[in-house]
Order: C-alpha cells, then sequence, then structure tokens
C-alpha cells in the first residue's frame, strides 16, 4: 500500500474515533472588561469543579471586577459551593488577570444527568451571566484511597502467578539433589582429574 494511502487511511479512522474534547469555554463582557470562562462541562460524582476567568481590561482606565459562580433552581441538591463563591480584583487599564473560582464539589450521591451553574461577572456597573450546565455522571466504584491498597496486592498476585507457572517448567523436584554430569574436555575420553593436595606430617 503507497505511504500516501496509508496516510489518508490513518487520518479518516483518528477524525472516526476521536471523541470530542468537551469543555465550557464562554465569554462575557462588562464594564469595559472582556471575560472568558473556562471550566468542565462533565464531572464525577464527589469530585471537585474549578473555574478559571481570564479578564482583559478594554478601558484607559483600571477597572473593579467581580466573578462569582451560583447554583441554579435544583442544584443544591447536587452541588456544595465554597466559601466565599466569588472572587474580585482591580484589572489595570489595558491589562490581563486570571481569577478562579475552586472548590465547587459535587456530592457523593448527587443524582446524575445536567444540573446548572450561573457564572456572574460584574463590572463598572454592569453584569453578565453566563448559564454554566453541568453533566453529572457516576463515581468511581472503587474510591481513591484504596487504590493505594488493591493496586500492590494485584501487582503481587499477578507477579506470584506469573512464578507459580513458570517456573515448574524450568526446574524439576528434586533436582538439587542430583550430582551435575563430570566435565569431559573436548577431544578426549575420559574426565579430567582434579588434583589433590595431600598434607603429610612428619
Amino acid at each position: 500500500m503507497r505511504p500516501t494511502a496509508v496516510f489518508l487511511a490513518a487520518v479518516i479512522l483518528s477524525s472516526t474515533l476521536c471523541v470530542e474534547s468537551r469543555a465550557l469555554n464562554a465569554d462575557a463582557s462588562a464594564g469595559g472588561c472582556s471575560v472568558t470562562i473556562f471550566a468542565p462541562d462533565w464531572i464525577w460524582q464527589g469530585e471537585t469543579i474549578n473555574i478559571m476567568a481570564v479578564a482583559r481590561n478594554n478601558s484607559a482606565s483600571d477597572a473593579k471586577l467581580a466573578v462569582a459562580a451560583a447554583c441554579e433552581a435544583g442544584a443544591e441538591e447536587v452541588f456544595i459551593m465554597p466559601q466565599p463563591s466569588d472572587v474580585s480584583t482591580v484589572v489595570p487599564a489595558g491589562g490581563k488577570v486570571r481569577l478562579a473560582i475552586s472548590g465547587i464539589r459535587v456530592l457523593p450521591n448527587a443524582r446524575t444527568g445536567i444540573s446548572t451553574l450561573s457564572i456572574h461577572v460584574a463590572s463598572g456597573g454592569d453584569l453578565a451571566r453566563i448559564e454554566y450546565p453541568v453533566s453529572i455522571i457516576r463515581g468511581s466504584l472503587v474510591e481513591k484511597g484504596m487504590w493505594s491498597i488493591l493496586l500492590p496486592a494485584l501487582v503481587a498476585f499477578l507477579w506470584s502467578a506469573a512464578l507459580l507457572l513458570v517456573l515448574p517448567r524450568y526446574s524439576e523436584r528434586g533436582a538439587w539433589k542430583r550430582p551435575s554430569a563430570v566435565f569431559v574436555p573436548e577431544g578426549e575420553s575420559h574426565p579430567v582429574d582434579t588434583p589433590t593436595h595431600e598434607r603429610t606430617t612428619a
């Protein structure tokens, strides 16, 4: 097969099998500041969501900026919001800053499906709101702390099983009791005599 055909086949296969990257990437503006929000749009039960905001001040003067996260109706049964759940800073004229809201925890027994948060951006008396739907996925069956116990035990079990299967092929019962064969040099018909040194006493 020609290299070009192989390359085209690989491109088509990768485009078919690749999974779309999923994340919130939303823009908002308030009081001369443009803000881009980055956050995951799916999360496991019991895990934590972190939201990052990148703000740029497009005006000629400094601007005070605040970013906050809140639960929409019904989401209080899914999320535990950090205290406080908002951050604020002063963005210099023509400057850019990064803000983060961390610690939005999903309850371990939260219902699966889509739950909605909202992100509010305020600056210079203007307020912008971004709707933030999050897909809640069932959490892992094994807790993270248990992996530190189960993983070494699994590795030890696999190595033990491998040794039990392989070692009998290279050894026999009682093999260490049988004397080894006498070494006979090539071209000779009798074994090499090992010189002995006897100690004589006067």
